[in-house]
């Protein structure tokens, strides 16, 4: 509602332009929750892409001192020196090769 007050000089007082007003409309809860489910998404965004910049750069600085050290290496660069091979020979003393003799023996 909305009015003007006047006071005259005789210490009375007038009051007109009386407007009676609607009530403002309820907010719009469909919106308020989409923009706040999408500031919420924009944040989560913003941090991820952070994160994830700064994982690159830190991988990007391990590859550079990795390569470093591989080119200061004292060994040959084609083999390393902590690998062993997995193959072995061995010989068993209690094997007897009877295939050379044209048949085989399974100690039935």
């Amino acid at each position: 509602m909305s009015f003007r007050l006047i006071k005259h000089e005789h210490g009375g007082s007038l009051l007109f332009d009386l407007e009676q007003t609607d009530c403002p409309l309820p907010p719009n809860v469909f919106m308020i929750v989409l923009g706040i489910s999408l500031a919420i998404f924009v944040v989560g965004l913003v941090i991820l892409s952070i994160w994830k910049m700064l994982i690159s750069i830190h991988d990007r600085k391990e590859v550079a001192k990795f390569e470093a050290e591989q080119a200061k290496a004292k060994w040959q660069t084609s083999t390393n020196p902590l690998y062993r091979g997995s193959i072995s020979t061995f010989k068993n003393v209690t094997y007897k090769n009877h295939e050379k003799k044209g048949f085989a023996t399974f100690g039935y």
